[in-house]
């Protein structure tokens, strides 16, 4: 995950073949967070924004 100046601020590893994960923000002291896309193709970035 990284913010909004491209920083890394987190890695969340999936299982093998994994497709969804869950994870905790609370210990991030930022409120937007970028997804890069988990495609080869680029596609499937997201962004969240948290309250």
């Amino acid at each position: 995950m990284f913010n909004t100046q491209g920083q890394s601020v987190k890695t969340v590893p999936l299982s093998s073949g994994g497709e969804t994960t869950t994870f905790t923000t609370g210990n991030l002291n930022i409120r937007n967070i970028l997804l890069p896309p988990s495609k080869p193709s680029g596609n499937g970035g997201v962004k969240l924004l948290l309250y």
